[in-house]
């Protein structure tokens, strides 16, 4: 997500440096292949000439593949990093046949250890998060005393960053830049490539609604507020995984409408099996069984302590309901008797992603109360399974689980009641249940997949690059 992204590493500076040299390297030896004793005469060709050669170069490219210069804040390879959204994206696109060039930020060195492995092992995990928060609120006060001061170094350090980047674009010649939730790395960055841009949020969607952020100091808030603006000032399109976050970049940002566009992400778990892909059949759930589950891997923002309250109100009320917990567990679902907690599961393993099918393919509904959500993904992997989800209206929950037809959706603020009682109301329901079961499937399919994903954004990227070109012709 935008908010993990706001700072460029000093090692992208080194990275992109040896790309150039990299770069450089091989153009010199493939000038040495291909013109061998006629080098000396290649560099003294007249600059008519020389345009024209780049011209023939430019439509030779626009007849094999399109490349695509991928700009991500992670490393597009790892499926587990920034919810898998960078790994899916460039996966579907060289599989869509484009010639991608990925140029991510090189994670940071570990911290140096102060506690000592042996330590660290026997130090139980209660005493971990304690000290995680206690350093977190050291770093925000820090943040909050030297707020001015500490942000106009932050905004130095990415202008000079970016201008490494830019060379590094220029080396590789794409055709267009594409950048997946990276308005910093847009920043100024000196470039004559057109760009396109998606992000699930905007900064101001992320900081005003996640608790992570919503506490950051006003010189954070205005950092990610310029670059963000100047991002939406300079892309040739923007697209968006959801409408909430369009608009928040046309009317916060100054995003010129007819440049954004809604693009709906996809899942990074679906069925396997050819029953599922087939239409099997979903058993309806009873008051004698109901299975929920939540995919939370931040328990605080998606409430994973409220979806244990709605479980036990169900229990309470005589249902055998049980919810199962992907993510960090709290110390409410670990002691819960209703709640059985997996903990996290990286989709890299196999043994981890054939569990986290498992749990979708058993459970009747999933449950994410959350009280901020850019996208939502893990409705869309339950709709994929043909299970409806009960959300609330947060961020674009409402786009990937439409109201009383693949789910239901409830306001952010209501009580655990509340949602017990819609549940159980959908649950005696066995026709209404299959029928947004049914419903949740169908949707999943034609639209809340990478496919259709990928068909969008090469419409947008291909637009671009013809655009692009025709400039620089």
């Amino acid at each position: 997500m935008i908010g993990a992204c706001w700072s460029i590493s000093s090692r992208a500076l080194l990275t992109t440096e040896r790309l150039i040299a990299g770069k450089r390297m091989l153009l010199l030896r493939g000038n040495v292949r291909e013109c061998g004793d006629d080098a000396h005469r290649a560099a003294s060709v007249p600059p008519a000439r020389a345009d024209l050669r780049e011209a023939r170069k430019s439509a030779d490219r626009s007849a094999t593949r399109l490349r695509v210069a991928f700009l991500s804040p992670v490393d597009s390879s790892d499926p587990n990093a920034l919810s898998g959204m960078p790994y899916r994206m460039r996966s579907h696109l060289e599989d869509r046949g484009l010639e991608v060039v990925p140029l991510h930020r090189t994670p940071l060195p570990d911290r140096l250890r102060i506690i000592p492995d042996p330590v660290r092992s026997r130090t139980p995990a209660m005493a971990k998060k304690s000290w995680r928060s206690l350093r977190q609120a050291m770093g925000m006060a820090t943040e909050w005393s030297l707020s001015r001061p500490l942000f106009r170094k932050r905004l130095r350090h990415t202008h000079k960053a970016n201008d490494a980047v830019s060379a590094g674009i220029e080396a590789v010649e794409p055709d267009v830049l594409f950048g997946v939730c990276i308005s910093t790395m847009l920043y100024e960055l000196n470039t004559s490539r057109p760009i396109v841009y998606f992000s699930d949020a905007t900064a101001r969607l992320i900081n005003d609604t996640y608790p992570k952020y919503r506490w950051r100091s006003p010189g954070y808030r205005r950092l990610c507020d310029i670059y963000e603006s100047h991002t939406m000032a300079r892309v040739h399109t923007a697209a968006f995984a959801s409408q909430a976050a369009r608009d928040s970049a046309v009317n916060e940002y100054g995003l010129i409408p007819q440049c954004a566009h809604v693009v709906p992400m996809g899942a990074n778990i679906v069925p396997h099996s050819d029953a599922f892909r087939n239409g099997e059949s979903v058993d309806a759930p009873s008051r004698d069984d109901l299975r929920l589950c939540i995919i939370a891997a931040d328990p605080i923002r998606k409430r994973v302590d409220f979806a244990v309250e709605v479980t036990e109100r169900l229990a309470h009320h005589g249902w055998n309901a049980r919810l199962t917990h992907i993510g960090e567990p709290t110390r409410r679902a670990a002691r819960s008797p209703v709640t059985q907690c997996l903990g996290r599961l990286r989709l890299s393993e196999s043994a981890d992603r054939a569990r986290c099918e498992q749990i979708l393919r058993e459970s009747h509904l999933m449950l994410l109360p959350s009280i901020g959500e850019a996208y939502g993904i893990a409705p869309c992997e339950a709709a994929h399974f043909g299970r409806p989800s009960v959300v609330s209206d947060a961020g674009g929950l409402p786009e990937v689980v439409i109201n009383n037809r693949t789910g239901l959706v409830l306001p952010v603020h209501a009580s655990a009641a509340t949602y017990a009682t819609a549940i159980a109301n959908l649950a005696l329901s066995r026709s209404r249940y299959l029928t947004m079961a049914s419903a949740a499937r169908s949707r999943a399919t034609t639209v809340l997949n990478w496919s259709a994903w990928t068909d969008r954004i090469v419409e947008l990227l291909e637009a671009a690059a013809a655009d692009g070109s025709a400039q620089r012709v």
